[in-house]
């Protein structure tokens, strides 16, 4: 299992990369403080691909193993 999480959320660009190329679902557009927002929704199911993290062009996800 694995860790997922966006470290700044106020750098998104909302360009939705990584809910597209997530090859398990884990991200999910989510209404997060009045914005729409990729969010790891079902991070349970990463199998740590890191499609996510190459994909975000500000570098702001973090994939790691769960400890």
């Amino acid at each position: 299992m694995y860790s997922v999480r966006m470290t700044n959320p106020s750098l998104c660009d909302r360009l939705g990369g990584c809910v597209e190329v997530c090859p398990e679902g884990v991200w999910q557009w989510m209404k997060v403080g009045g914005r729409k927002l990729p969010v790891p929704a079902s991070y349970e199911k990463c199998t740590g691909c890191l499609k996510c993290v190459r994909i975000c062009p500000h570098h702001i996800i973090e994939v790691e193993p769960k400890k």
